[in-house]
């Protein structure tokens, strides 16, 4: 099994995040590697500004 390129899911799950509206800030090793200090990582450290009704709407678009 091949990992799983975290850039590459900060990007897929940005765009969503983006297309509902919902406020979110990408950091650790991802950051730093977009920012010019590459970092070697397995993760992807991410947080969202989510209410009730927005988890809603992010689950609704996640799981159709």
């Amino acid at each position: 099994m091949t990992p799983a390129d975290p850039v590459a899911i900060a990007v897929i799950v940005a765009a969503i995040l983006d297309q509902l509206g919902i406020r979110y800030i990408i950091g650790g090793s991802v950051a730093s590697s977009l920012m010019g200090e590459p970092r070697s990582t397995l993760d992807l450290d991410l947080m969202i500004d989510c209410d009730a009704e927005t988890c809603r709407a992010l689950e609704e678009r996640v799981l159709c």
